[in-house]
């Protein structure tokens, strides 16, 4: 468990940018975890409760990101509104993980039929337009947040099916898989603990770079009103809920926009550094 601790510990503190993108995306999946637990116990206001000072405030001690034009307390706002994302990047990404790279597994290991078959679905997943598809989706199931979640998670599978075939490929021939089939493991055996698992790392690293991704369309697609409505605090509606005031209030929609881009610049950072300290430990 300590070598575990101390090689994660390792890649996390490989060069600044991945110690940068390792605290935003630690204090943003803190926060979201601490707030979806606790609720409105650890928001300075309710989110919710208007007039808790005077409309279109600016930002202050009382109220570090000001109020908005009902008086509601924009900090509290974007803090309630990260559950929200969290949510739904976690959700899609470990979906798309868990199909994906066990659909990609064993089509890289047995190939054939399965591999062709596979091979065409992906293709014409990356055909069509992915966020006008989930657009439909959520049209035909109605707006909100678990209906935007299953769209989403249905289009993002495809990459993590073809990134586990091609690590499939590269492992099916490794001589620990040849001794696997020699001491008689059956194949669902062999594709999980030894092709699966060894394309995990690869797969993770794939995974952290994607969670900034996922975030921002989300965020993008709630801004279109394909998720919560208003007064429910989420960033994308938040963005499209104070967009007219840029140039009067310009704090209402530029805050919850940036805390988007952080995330996703955090989630860059980490990825980005995750996949060099990986490369550099195979170039070892």
């Amino acid at each position: 468990m300590n070598n575990r601790l101390n090689e994660f510990w390792r890649l996390v503190t490989f060069n600044r940018e991945t110690k940068v993108g390792f605290t935003i995306v630690a204090a943003f999946m803190a926060t979201a975890i601490v707030e979806g637990i606790l609720g409105n116990l650890i928001l300075p206001y309710d989110p919710i409760r208007t007039f808790v000072a005077a409309p279109f405030s600016p930002p202050s001690l009382g109220h570090p990101f000001g109020t908005e034009e009902l008086g509601r307390d924009m900090l509290s706002r974007v803090i309630a509104g990260t559950t929200n994302d969290a949510i739904v990047s976690i959700v899609v990404i470990v979906f798309a993980f868990v199909l994906g790279g066990l659909l990609g597994s064993m089509a890289g290991y047995r190939g054939g039929w399965i591999d062709e078959v596979l091979m065409r679905i992906t293709d014409v997943f990356f055909v069509i337009p992915g966020l006008i598809l989930a657009m439909v989706i959520v049209t035909v199931l109605g707006p909100s947040i678990l209906n935007l979640t299953i769209a989403i998670a249905v289009l993002w599978w495809p990459p993590y099916a073809r990134l586990a075939r091609s690590e499939a490929l590269r492992i099916a021939s490794a001589n620990f898989v040849e001794s696997a089939k020699l001491s008689g493991l059956s194949t669902p055996r062999i594709m999980f603990r030894h092709i699966f698992r060894t394309a995990m790392p690869t797969l993770l690293v794939y995974a952290t770079l994607d969670i900034g991704t996922v975030v921002l369309t989300y965020s993008g697609l709630a801004y279109l009103g394909f998720s919560v409505s208003p007064p429910a605090p989420d960033w994308g509606v938040m963005v499209a809920q104070y967009e007219e005031y840029l140039f009067f209030d310009p704090w209402l929609p530029l805050i919850p926009a940036v805390v988007i881009v952080t995330v996703v610049i955090g989630f860059s950072l980490l990825g980005d550094g995750l996949k060099a300290a990986m490369q550099q430990q195979r170039g070892r």
